[in-house]
């Protein structure tokens, strides 16, 4: 029997199968276990984004969106959209003083969208180009769900844009927004650029940003055994052992190996582990495992 230990994040329950992967890695000789999500086919509104903007995703979810380095007022042939928020207007500070010196046509007023389009007609010898610009100025609130209104209005505002521009805000992580701009223009063909400094520290922290693990889990697997026979061996095994109170969840993976979620729990984690250390000879340490991509299997709850 061979016995990992791993952590992961809580699952999207509405829709498990569909979105979820199992991606186990090492490190320093542990087993770590990721539930991600890898489709936001579903989600379209507010409400359904929360429930998913805290899991981890893997990177088959992002498909309109990339994180790119750079800064909000560069120039661009995309639309870019430029948040300031109402102290920056009424203070004239911030990114709103920078939007002035650049585009003095934006009104200085607080309509909380304006849009801008500029021309520009560059004549050679031989050739006239035309640069165009579209600025869209939004004045946002400091909560999440402004940002998501402002984000649908930009949607339906921008249907033959190719590509948007946004940039890292003050009122949410860079992750989230990406997250949230992922479930919105899901549907159109537009590709969204979201601008953050180009510093190496900020990217690291990106990256590390919604991976807190906020569960155990233990994946076990014995050469000859069925899942059915894992799952009754486990339940005489744990019998009246008060730990159990701490499993939320078991199910089968696409190997049939088992896989208990546990509260995070350290010393029922390592209890239950040696109760099912006991009287197997064949304890095989494995330092990788391959991806499930069939997502969960049959899934059960704890029942003593």
């Amino acid at each position: 029997m061979t016995i990992e230990t791993e952590s992961q994040t809580d699952a999207w329950k509405a829709h498990r199968k569909e979105t979820k992967e199992i991606a186990i890695q090492t490190t320093q000789g542990t087993v770590e276990e990721k539930e991600m999500i890898n489709s936001v086919e579903n989600v379209n509104t507010y409400e359904e984004w929360k429930q998913v903007a805290e899991e981890e995703w893997g990177d088959s979810a992002y498909i309109h969106t990339k994180i790119v380095e750079g800064h909000p007022l560069q120039e661009t042939t995309a639309t870019s959209t430029l948040w300031v928020t109402e102290k920056e207007v009424e203070e004239n500070t911030g990114l709103q003083l920078m939007i002035e010196k650049v585009y003095p046509e934006i009104n200085k007023g607080k309509e909380e969208m304006e849009t801008m389009e500029r021309k520009t007609k560059t004549k050679t010898k031989n050739n006239t180009n035309i640069k165009k610009i579209k600025i869209i100025r939004i004045i946002y609130q400091d909560h999440e769900e402004d940002v998501w209104k402002k984000l649908e209005t930009i949607k339906s505002e921008t249907e033959e844009d190719e590509k948007i521009m946004l940039h890292k805000l003050k009122t949410m992580s860079v992750n989230r927004l990406r997250k949230m701009a992922e479930c919105i223009f899901k549907t159109k063909k537009t590709r969204i650029n979201i601008i953050v400094p180009k510093d190496t520290q900020t990217q690291q922290s990106i990256a590390k940003q919604d991976n807190q693990k906020k569960t155990y889990a233990l994946a076990i697997e014995q050469k000859g055994k069925k899942y059915e026979e894992l799952v009754t061996r486990m339940r005489t095994q744990l019998i009246d052992k008060e730990e159990t109170e701490k499993i939320q969840t078991i199910r089968s993976t696409k190997e049939g190996k088992l896989l208990i979620t546990i509260d995070k729990d350290e010393k029922a984690l390592n209890r239950i582990k040696e109760e099912l250390e006991k009287g197997n000879e064949e304890v095989n340490e494995i330092t990788k495992l391959k991806k499930d991509h069939s997502g969960a299997g049959d899934e059960y709850t704890w029942n003593k």
